[in-house]
Order: C-alpha cells, then structure tokens, then sequence
C-alpha cells in the first residue's frame, strides 16, 4: 500500500494529457523541476487497470499520475461527492525508502473507476477515504493514511474524450 507521509504545498492544478492509447496522464510543474529520474510505482499491473505514479527522489512529492489502462468505467449521473474539507493546493509525500522498489497490488481489482460529469474519481485498493486533502487532484487517505482514492476534476471536453476512448 502506498503510505501518505505528509503533504506538500502543491503549484497549481497540473497539466492533463489525454491519449487514445494512454486515458490521461496529470503531471505538475514539480516533474520538470527534478534533476534525477523520479522515481516509478504503479498500482494494478493487469491489463484492463494500470495505474503509475512518479515520485521526486530527493523529496517523496508525487509529481505525476498516469492512468495506463482504464476499463469498467462506472458512470454517474450525479456530481461527484463533496468530501466536506476546504480547497487546499497540496500533494501528497511518500517515504519512497519504505515502499522498495515498486508498489504492484497484482491484479485489476485493485482499482476502480467512476466518471462524474465534474470529476474523475479512482479508487486505489479496498479502504475507504476517511480524509481528503486538495483543490483540482484531491487526494483520498485511509484511516491507517495509505492513499485510497484520487479524484481530479476535468472539463466536459475531456470527459467525453476519455469516456469515448476507454469507457469499454
């Protein structure tokens, strides 16, 4: 599980890339920032589910999120749920030295995906989100602070583009 150990001051809402073949890449200023090869976890691995994370070496923030395989969107019709806490410009900071070499949960039920008309939401493993911190990414944490669900919001244009290339 991937362990939150703090947050940092984000930059603003990151740069959203989406690709027919890769559904959306978010990627924040931090990433072209970074000196070294950040470093490189994903969740899933299966082939209809595929998340993977970058992370500064130097720092633990996570600068970039990309969704490499989507399927089995969920859809709903209603805006995605308020998570109660004001807007806050963070990202989340991992103890890189504490999750090894890759973080892999091993199969495709280890994510789930649900499409608002305002936002994106993924759902990371089996624990609930209990707290939530962000503004554009809001960032989903369970009790025992493992990131749970991600959640960024996104335009109509590019919910249609996602929807239309991966919505299965």
């Amino acid at each position: 599980m991937l362990k939150v150990s703090g947050f940092a001051p984000g930059s603003g809402a990151p740069d959203v890339e989406l690709d027919v073949y890769v559904p959306f890449t978010l990627t924040w200023p931090g990433y072209r920032r970074m000196t070294d090869a950040p470093a490189y976890y994903q969740v899933g691995g299966g082939m209809n589910a595929h998340l993977e994370l970058k992370f500064d070496r130097s720092s633990g923030v996570l600068v970039e999120l990309a969704a490499i395989s989507v399927t089995a969107i969920a859809e709903s019709a209603g805006n995605a749920p308020c998570p109660g806490t004001p807007p806050d410009d963070v990202l989340p900071v991992c103890d890189l030295a504490a999750l090894g070499p890759q973080l892999a949960l091993g199969d495709d039920r280890a994510l789930a995906f649900t499409a608002y008309p305002d936002a994106f939401d993924i759902r990371i493993g089996d624990r609930e989100p209990v707290t939530h911190r962000g503004d554009a990414v809001v960032f989903g944490l369970a009790a025992d602070d493992t990131l749970a669900s991600v959640r960024f919001h996104w335009t109509d244009r590019q919910r249609r583009e996602i929807l239309r290339d991966h919505g299965g």
